[in-house]
């Protein structure tokens, strides 16, 4: 089913005030002029307008997509009308926005077009304090190493979190010799202090993407918005660390590689951590199927001597759609709030007790 030429336009205006709301105005802008300048003339546009299923955050995020394609023009600094607008310089009206990307629109259609087949990839870096705070959690209360799994890595740059520096309400947690120290805004008491040990990472991702690749290093610069400098810096800093020794990442369905996974029975004196952020709303019916059959697997084999977790930092409804940090640890399983948390991993206010 297409979208109708008002839901496209809803869907840019309720990116547009999430912008606003997370701190980005220019992106914000961008998704306000976009609308009046997407019609049949380009290739992109075409695209756009017959769009089949959902096009907000919810289905396929089309404000996002194209917004990645024209900063990853303006990074590469060919474009004179981007190179006019786009931070550092200031942000610009309305007025002027709209004249330099209907220019950019035209001069680039072809990369546009071709750039929006491939969905988001947003692998937040920040996100990896408010996971490791659950690992602290885990690793406070099993006492054992940790064979760790993520769902929807992207680049694998959260399966990394335990060589990043946290700070977390005071405390001083992960490697404090990284050159990535990572310090969200933090209510409450700090997590436990507990050693974090983890002996095997692995994740996996419809379309996942290679560090050492310079193109999969752009599209996930180009995601971040043009606006947020220290956003940006992070994820800089991470891929330099990723890099070096990047994470195992299967291109699978989550599902089907969840049942593979958890089939084998658990080693003892070591927890399994299943853990995602801000992936499961993407997931269709039948992946999230599999996955609650692997997750009811992996329970079932748990014991004293080989926990299973369940770290998840998603929407939550019960906190009408605003992210939380939920932990389900076996072999008790009982469903805890850890922590409510921004979607790009700041502010955090840190529930637990334990």
């Amino acid at each position: 089913m297409l979208p109708s030429a008002s839901e496209l336009r809803r869907a840019f205006e309720v990116q547009a005030d999430w912008c606003r709301r997370l701190g980005s105005p220019f992106t914000a802008r961008i998704c306000d002029v976009l609308p009046a300048l997407i019609d049949e003339q380009t290739r992109s546009g075409k695209r756009l307008i017959a769009w089949p299923g959902r096009v907000d955050a919810g289905g396929h995020s089309l404000p996002l997509r194209i917004a990645g394609a024209l900063h990853a023009l303006a990074r590469r600094r060919v474009d004179p009308s981007l190179n006019a607008i786009y931070p550092p310089e200031p942000l610009p009206s309305a007025e002027r926005m709209t004249e330099a990307l209907h220019a950019a629109l035209e001069a680039n259609d072809s990369f546009i077009a071709d750039w929006l087949e491939r969905p988001p990839q947003t692998n937040e870096v920040a996100r990896s304090s408010v996971l490791m705070a659950a690992l602290q959690v885990v690793a406070a209360r099993t006492g054992q190493v940790i064979d760790l799994y993520e769902l929807g890595s992207s680049a694998g740059l959260n399966l990394l979190l335990d060589r990043y520096a946290h700070q977390l309400g005071g405390s001083q947690l992960g490697d404090p010799t990284s050159p990535l120290c990572l310090k969200p805004d933090w209510e409450g008491p700090p997590p436990p202090a507990a050693d974090v040990r983890i002996v095997s990472r692995q994740g996996v991702d419809k379309d996942p993407l290679d560090v050492r690749s310079a193109m999969d290093r752009e599209r996930l610069q180009a995601y971040v918005w043009a606006d947020q400098c220290q956003r940006l810096e992070r994820l800089s800093l991470a891929l330099g660390i990723a890099q070096a020794d990047p994470p195992s990442i299967t291109k699978a369905d989550a599902g089907h590689w969840a049942m593979s996974q958890f089939s084998a029975a658990p080693k003892s004196g070591v927890t399994r951590v299943l853990m995602h952020s801000i992936t499961w709303q993407y997931f269709p019916p039948q992946t999230v199927t599999l996955l609650e059959a692997a997750i009811a697997r992996a329970a079932a084999a748990a014991g004293p001597d080989s926990h299973f977790a369940w770290i998840r930092y998603e929407a939550d409804a019960a906190l009408h759609g605003r992210p939380s940090l939920r932990l389900k640890l076996w072999p008790d399983g009982g469903d805890e709030l850890l922590a409510e948390a921004a979607a790009h991993g700041t502010p955090v206010k840190w529930q637990a007790s334990v």
